[in-house]
């Protein structure tokens, strides 16, 4: 299981769900059914993280407590939690200082994104002055404000496979007999 501070610096981008635990017996155990509907999802559903048995014991689902469906996903938050955190630091050198420090400031952020898609923890990114609210008033005042426009990889939380009968290999058998 990955933890912030692992050496590769990613494991806090990813979801402890699906991660093996050192668990040897539970005391009051659920149905899990892969695929299925069972007890877990009114778990999942209330965002209450579960441990199934399936392949040992594993962590399953990972979600916060919010109404907001886009920041229920709790990979998700936790990713955008850090960079905020990380571009704080990371532009806090320009503060007091001259243009050319403003401008680096922005690149830095371009770069530290870029970084963050080359580490396939999101999947675009967009940088921008944020002009709206950056105004002669607020200009005059020293205040800039930039706006990232960003989407995390995705994290699949189901992967559905159908399987249909069809005729339409038939043909193929003739090639198999002609070879017998």
């Amino acid at each position: 299981m990955r933890r912030d501070g692992d050496s590769d610096g990613l494991g806090k981008y990813r979801s402890v769900s699906n991660e093996t635990l050192p668990i040897s017996a539970v005391k009051y155990p659920r149905t899990f059914i892969p695929g299925r509907g069972d007890e877990t999802d009114a778990l999942l559903e209330a965002q209450i993280t579960a441990i199934i048995f399936y392949k040992g014991f594993r962590s399953w689902g990972y979600a916060t407590t919010t109404v907001d469906a886009i920041w229920q996903d709790a990979r998700r938050t936790r990713i955008f939690d850090l960079a905020s955190q990380a571009v704080l630091d990371g532009v806090f050198f320009a503060i007091d200082k001259g243009i050319n420090e403003l401008r680096s400031a922005k690149k830095s952020l371009r770069a530290f994104m870029a970084d963050l898609v080359g580490s396939q923890v999101m999947l675009g990114y967009d940088v921008k002055l944020d002009e709206a609210r950056t105004t002669a008033t607020s200009i005059t005042a020293g205040e800039f404000y930039f706006v990232i426009d960003a989407q995390e990889m995705p994290s699949p939380k189901l992967i559905s496979v159908t399987f249909n009968r069809v005729d339409r290999f038939s043909p193929l058998l003739y090639d198999i007999l002609a070879t017998a």
